[in-house]
């Protein structure tokens, strides 16, 4: 938890602090405060994807969110990559792949 009053918010025109009862970085504690109603969460749209397809979330402030939700998967460069590695990072970059305006 975080209780300091530095936390800020990035949109795609500046940076704006906030002020809440709970300052928290954990994800999992964010989202179940969002599925009881207990306020609005700032989290990368993996994390809620399935809540807000089936409707448990709504998304707000979507047009003023930056995209730049950085995901970096590091391994060594290894030549010959053990089947559950190669299934491992298949299954990263699908599941992690940014979404198309299309679908």
């Amino acid at each position: 938890m975080n209780n300091s009053d530095d936390a800020t918010w990035s949109f795609t025109d500046g940076d704006y602090p906030i002020r809440g009862w709970l300052k928290n970085n954990d994800n999992l504690i964010l989202k179940t405060q969002a599925l009881e109603a207990r306020g609005i969460i700032y989290t990368p749209d993996y994390f809620v994807r399935k809540e807000v397809d089936s409707g448990k979330l709504v998304s707000v402030l979507s047009d003023h969110i930056s995209t730049s939700n950085d995901f970096y998967l590091l391994f060594p460069p290894i030549v010959n990559r053990s089947q559950r590695l190669s299934k491992f990072i298949e299954f990263i970059f699908q599941e992690f792949a940014p979404e198309s305006e299309d679908s």
